[in-house]
């Protein structure tokens, strides 16, 4: 719970050197292959993305564009569906560096 409510307030902070991660650092981290390390800037450390925290980006991307487009809809047009729900994946990931966990191997 508090690794949540630290995600909300602000960027996560490296375990070793307490520098804040960068929002575009972790964005791109995000969309690039989460079996890779992210290392931080500062110190170099390897921290690594949490299941939850996996979890936590496919609901903020993944979901909300399937569960619009399939059930709530209001459009009868397809394309116009998969658009909007094409966005509201966009607008989760652009949330998903605040709330997804991050943690050193070691740990």
């Amino acid at each position: 719970m508090l690794k949540t409510l630290r995600g909300i307030l602000g960027l996560q902070h490296c375990r070793y050197c307490k520098s804040e991660f960068k929002w575009k650092e972790l964005y791109q981290y995000l969309w690039g292959a989460l079996y890779k390390p992210f290392r931080c800037t500062a110190c170099a450390k390897e921290h690594f993305v949490t299941i939850p925290g996996r979890l936590t980006n496919t609901a903020l991307t993944i979901f909300p564009m399937l569960i619009f487009a399939q059930f709530l809809s209001p459009f009868k047009h397809f394309l116009l569906s998969i658009g909007v729900g094409i966005i509201l994946g966009l607008i989760g990931s652009l949330i998903s560096p605040y709330l997804v966990s991050l943690e050193v191997d070691d740990e």
